[in-house]
């Protein structure tokens, strides 16, 4: 089998660096801050309506989220002719009068999430032409058909709806949302027995998010990735469990012949098996970006780490793991200062996956040597190793990854599911191997010459 090498050295100022982060990113979220022009009213969890709350006629922006509203009455907003942003998430609403808003012909923002709604298909939102953003999720509805008035609102951007109790996705459910300039669609279901290829006519979309709360009915959930996967070239799926049914469901493989070009997974629990489905049907697809964030692996634990996919190579030749032992890991493990090398049959550790193992050497390796050979299509964990090798060559440490070849390898040579290793070998220096004695001195300088450099430190 071939190898991937992740190398330290034993000199301080190295060792230093020989502690990697497999692209942790820290993204910080939060609620549009309006202009200093904006006239707000910030009434939140002031106990309104008992406690009043003066709204002036000039309001632009009112927030009157975690308060003790039951109700929306036609009077309640009348007076605020310009408002343009409205927070009402976390009240008790469950009854919105049918003229509530048709004063607020300039609403551009509006969230009623996480009230008591019943019937989300009878909102008024004929009158409101201008609104951009909608928020009505978790209420208490347990279906979701919307209304007619929906097809109203041609300017919507953004919809977030549904909630945990959503048990069925009906053939009409979004029906209404055909020809509406929708950019980014966040759903949120809960384990449904019943999906009547509801999300079929979204189209053109810049994002989906699906928040499914699932972990029985998979192959219904496999289906809807089949109906959205030429939908969006961004999806983000949250709130899955795909240990607990001790069922294995291939379901990456909807998004292989899919316009997806970025996949984020949140708040899931998967298996070994997933996991290689997915690295799988990601190196035969279109994305590009695969990110995850709070993943539970079964036998591994939990992942925080954002990685870049890379259609990866796969290698197994035993005339490059004796050019290995008997070269490289002399010239680097004998070296003065000594290199730290760890090959895979060697140090991986015994009893943990593959994987696990993979991901453990790369995170704390300061550098990693890649060595190709001709033979490299022909092995299996190779193809798992350069995809996450290959992540930190686009991420901050973007001088971590040698590419070493045995022998040459014509870029045109290289099977097209592999293009991108072609691209990154037209784009990155790599160390060829002489065959002439004469030059493998200088080789070997070169080699340490590039081990010696430090890591990039990220642009600020």
């Amino acid at each position: 089998m071939n190898y991937l090498l992740k190398v330290t050295k034993s000199t301080s100022k190295l060792q230093a660096h020989s502690i990697v982060v497999l692209g942790l990113y820290f993204i910080f979220c939060t609620q549009c801050v309006p202009a200093e022009t904006e006239h707000v009213v910030n009434c939140s969890a002031q106990n309104y309506p008992t406690t009043p709350c003066a709204f002036p006629s000039d309001t632009m922006t009112m927030d009157l989220s975690h308060n003790s509203i039951e109700t929306i009455l036609q009077r309640d907003f009348s007076g605020v002719r310009g408002l343009r942003k409205l927070y009402l998430q976390f009240n008790q609403i469950s009854a919105v009068d049918p003229e509530a808003f048709q004063d607020n012909l300039e609403l551009e923002y509006l969230d009623i999430s996480n009230n008591r709604l019943h019937e989300i298909s009878t909102l008024p939102f004929r009158n409101m032409a201008a609104l951009n953003h909608l928020d009505i999720a978790n209420n208490v509805d347990t279906d979701i058909i919307l209304g007619p008035q929906f097809s109203s609102l041609q300017n919507l951007q953004t919809l977030k709806l549904g909630n945990p109790q959503i048990s069925s996705l009906r053939e009409n459910s979004f029906r209404e949302l055909v020809g509406l300039p929708l950019k980014e669609f966040h759903l949120i279901t809960g384990d449904f027995s019943e999906y009547e290829h509801a999300l079929k006519p979204l189209d053109g979309l810049e994002k989906i998010t699906l928040e499914v709360n699932m972990w029985q009915n998979l192959l219904l959930l496999k289906s809807l990735f089949e109906d959205i996967r030429n939908s969006t070239k961004t999806l983000k799926i949250m709130s899955l469990d795909l240990v607990k049914s001790g069922t294995f469901v291939s379901l990456f493989s909807a998004l292989v012949h899919s316009q997806v070009e970025s996949l984020a997974l949140e708040n899931i629990s998967m298996s070994d098996n997933n996991i290689v489905s997915l690295l799988n049907a990601t190196v035969k697809s279109e994305i590009e970006e695969l990110s995850f964030d709070n993943i539970l692996v079964d036998t591994i634990g939990e992942w925080h780490v954002q990685i870049e996919p890379f259609q990866q190579a796969r290698l197994k030749s035993e005339h490059d793991s004796t050019w290995v032992k008997t070269n490289l890991l002399k010239q680097l493990e004998e070296s003065d200062p000594p290199y730290y090398v760890c090959i895979h049959e060697r140090d991986f550790k015994p009893g943990k996956p593959i994987i696990t193992n993979i991901i453990e050497c790369i995170s704390k390796s300061y550098k990693t040597i890649f060595v190709l050979s001709n033979h490299f299509v022909s092995s299996e964990w190779c193809h798992y190793e350069f995809f996450f090798a290959h992540h930190q060559v686009f991420d901050e440490k973007k001088d971590s990854l040698i590419l070493l070849l045995l022998e040459p390898i014509p870029t045109n040579s290289i099977p097209d599911r592999f293009c991108k290793l072609r691209k990154l070998m037209n784009k990155n220096t790599y160390l060829e191997w002489p065959h002439d004695e004469a030059r493998q001195s200088m080789f070997w300088k070169r080699l340490k010459a590039v081990l010696n450099q430090e890591v990039k430190a990220p642009s600020q």
